[in-house]
């Protein structure tokens, strides 16, 4: 999917908690390496400043993980 301005209705209600890796910027490109961290599910969407954010719920009981605390840096 490409779009420029992404709206509620064009995000998944499930999705990935992911740890960038590495990001770098060339010409008009992003490439960001990243890594899965768990599964989540996105239960509020919202806009702030042109930036969308989510608030989501970690599934760990469905993969048998704990999972205490994440903090994406």
């Amino acid at each position: 999917m490409k779009l420029d301005s992404p709206g509620q209705d064009d995000v998944y209600q499930y999705g990935t908690v992911c740890r960038i890796k590495s990001s770098r910027s060339r010409d008009d490109f992003i490439k960001v390496v990243f890594s899965g961290i768990c599964r989540c599910h996105v239960n509020k969407f919202y806009e702030l400043d042109d930036v969308n954010f989510v608030i989501y719920q970690i599934m760990a009981e469905k993969f048998n993980i704990q999972v205490n605390k994440i903090t994406i840096h």
